[in-house]
């Protein structure tokens, strides 16, 4: 599937296109209520898509490592009915470490990122239906 990103927007664009979409603020509102780790640091936000999703990927900073972000996840995640996908425990060039829910029309995906700004990536996708 080919998905299309906005990487070269500033932030400021990022939240303009945001606010001049429905589809877009629904889903930044929706993705925004999903539990995040107490030391959840925003840097930036980009935008993708396709045909099929809508979806914003909201990097971030934590002192936590890949395995204690996948257990808060699972704990807070599942027992509202997402269900775990995919996990990639491990990193194995060229995949990094990720770990994927779905749930309803929605996925989301937790990756770690060697950044020097962000060091996780958490992508949040609404798939149209």
């Amino acid at each position: 599937m080919i998905q299309l990103s906005c990487n070269d927007l500033s932030p400021e664009e990022v939240e303009s296109q945001i606010k001049a979409s429905e589809r877009l603020r629904d889903l930044d509102q929706y993705c925004s209520e999903i539990p995040k780790p107490q030391d959840f640091d925003l840097k930036f936000k980009t935008l993708g898509g396709n045909g099929v999703t809508t979806s914003i990927t909201y990097w971030f900073r934590t002192g936590q490592r890949f395995a204690e972000l996948s257990q808060f996840y699972r704990e807070n995640l599942e027992p509202k009915g997402w269900r775990l996908t995919e996990l990639q425990p491990e990193v194995m060039v060229p995949r990094p470490q990720e770990i994927v829910f779905e749930n309803d029309s929605y996925q989301i995906s937790i990756e770690h990122d060697s950044g020097k700004l962000a060091n996780y990536a958490f992508y949040c996708a609404k798939l149209s239906k």
